[in-house]
C-alpha cells in the first residue's frame, strides 16, 4: 500500500524551511457544537420516545 506524500517541487528540506515551509498555510479553526451530538441509540430529541436511529436519524 502506498502512502500519499506531500509535493516538495524538487526542493530539499533545508530549502523548504528557508523559504518559509509551512508558514503560509492557514490554521483550521476548530468547530464547537452548541448542543451535544445525539448518539444512534439515545432517545430522539423530538420527544417521540423512540431511539434516534429509528426516528429522525433514519433520514440521514
Amino acid at each position: 500500500m502506498q502512502t500519499p506524500r506531500p509535493a516538495f517541487d524538487g526542493k530539499t528540506p533545508a530549502e523548504m524551511s528557508a523559504a518559509g515551509g509551512l508558514a503560509g498555510l492557514k490554521k483550521v479553526e476548530t468547530y464547537h457544537r452548541e448542543t451535544p451530538k445525539v448518539g444512534r441509540n439515545d432517545p430522539c430529541p423530538c420527544g417521540s420516545g423512540k431511539k434516534y436511529k429509528k426516528c429522525c436519524g433514519r433520514n440521514l
